[in-house]
């Protein structure tokens, strides 16, 4: 059950991280029905003491949705991939950013292509789960998940061999 404690500590994972914090599927509904026991409490009581608790959860809430959101608007250019821990309305969220944005810019990204010399690719199976990172060329990689099969460049590939991170398909 959704508490004022946790909300505060949901707010300051969001903050520190880069991915979305680990929620619930049913937080929102979680945070509606918190909301509502708050304003009930409020109400009932008239004591500005609870009005004023009101006002924080609800500023808490708010903050916690906007950093959710700026995340999921940032991971649907850097992944393809499902993300772990999300709402099912932050899936769909995410989902049909990632159409809006294939469909707006899918047709442009080709003026950036460079000519692919499949020798200088490699194919790794991941055994270790990786956060997005930017890689020496400034492009973003990431996240793969353990046991995913993934193509990168060689110098990437090679980083991750090294750091014991992925093994070599051949």
């Amino acid at each position: 059950m959704l508490n004022y404690s946790l909300l505060r500590e949901i707010q300051k994972k969001e903050i520190e991280s880069f991915e979305p914090v680990k929620v619930d599927k049913d937080f929102y509904a979680q945070l509606r029905q918190f909301l509502e026991l708050k304003k009930s409490a409020a109400l009932k009581s008239q004591s500005l003491m609870d009005m004023r608790e009101l006002e924080n959860v609800k500023k808490v809430a708010k903050s916690i949705m906007a950093k959710r959101k700026e995340k999921l608007l940032m991971l649907s250019s850097l992944s393809e991939g499902e993300v772990d821990g999300l709402t099912d309305e932050e899936q769909a969220f995410l989902r049909e950013l990632r159409r809006i944005s294939s469909d707006s810019f899918g047709p442009l990204e080709c003026i950036f292509e460079e000519p692919r010399d499949d020798h200088s690719r490699m194919r790794l199976k991941v055994v270790k789960t990786i956060d997005a990172y930017k890689g020496f060329d400034n492009n973003i990689y990431g996240p793969f998940k353990e046991g995913e099969e993934i193509t990168l460049p060689e110098e990437e590939a090679e980083l991750l061999l090294k750091s014991k991170m992925a093994e070599h398909i051949y």
